[in-house]
């Protein structure tokens, strides 16, 4: 991240949030909260990629003919665990690896978040994740946050005792956060619809940008999803990708 901010150096707003976002007939105007100073600004713009997950896009669009295909799209909940350890468990099964996952469990497993420091040292911190993929998502969402952290703490251990049984006695930290729209969720019929292709269409100049447009949460549709908006962008300015490099 410091090496792409870098390389857009003096281009950058952060503390900046979108307010809106409306398309005419030579570019944009996109309004913008500066917090930092407490202000609101009109930017104009030829082209503007909005990088949002449609559950937010669907909020700033001024005018959006995809307003109904970005209200169909459904998102699961997840919960992600932080254990701070001073000193790998044992294990039973594989040996340790950076990503591990639990036979007959209902979570993604962990990863070893310090796999690339200095393996002499015996501390570790090991990052656990639970999709919660119930049927009815507002009703997951709002179990997720009645929940308090001693009961995601409780759930984490006796997933991950399964495979290290001495875990308890190495876990010195353990921080739980809750995300209640991690992930796109491809319900049947969802990836190959309408509304994914509709949503996202440009909007004049607007274009669109997210991993959800893909229909499934991985970096790959993420990545795919700016190189296509970045794409019509140099489209619509008479370029195309091989001359623009």
């Amino acid at each position: 991240m410091r090496h792409l901010a870098a390389a857009a150096a003096g281009r950058v707003r952060t503390a900046h949030a979108l307010v809106s976002a409306r398309a005419h007939g030579t570019g944009c105007e996109l309004l913008v909260h500066d917090a930092a100073r407490a202000r609101t600004l009109t930017l104009e713009a030829e082209q503007a990629i909005l990088a949002l997950p449609q559950f937010v896009t669907r909020h700033v669009l001024a005018e959006d003919p995809a307003r109904e295909a970005r209200a169909s799209f459904r998102y699961s909940s997840w919960v992600v665990a932080n254990l701070f350890l001073e000193r790998a468990p044992r294990g039973r099964g594989f040996p340790l690896a950076w990503d591990n996952v639990l036979y007959g469990s209902a979570s993604l497993g962990y990863v070893d978040a310090t796999h690339q420091l200095d393996r002499s040292e015996p501390e570790r911190v090991w990052t656990w994740y639970l999709p919660l993929v119930g049927a009815d998502e507002r009703a997951t969402r709002a179990r997720l946050l009645e929940a308090p952290w001693e009961h995601w703490r409780d759930l984490c251990l006796a997933d991950l005792r399964l495979a290290h049984p001495d875990l308890d006695e190495c876990v010195t930290r353990l921080d739980v956060w809750r995300f209640g729209h991690a992930m796109v969720k491809p319900v049947p019929g969802f990836l190959w619809g309408a509304a994914r292709a509709a949503a996202a269409r440009p909007v004049g100049a607007l274009h669109f940008a997210h991993a959800d447009l893909g229909g499934m949460a991985l970096f790959e549709e993420a990545h795919w999803a700016g190189v296509r908006a970045a794409e019509e962008v140099l489209a619509a300015r008479g370029l195309d990708f091989e001359s623009w490099l």
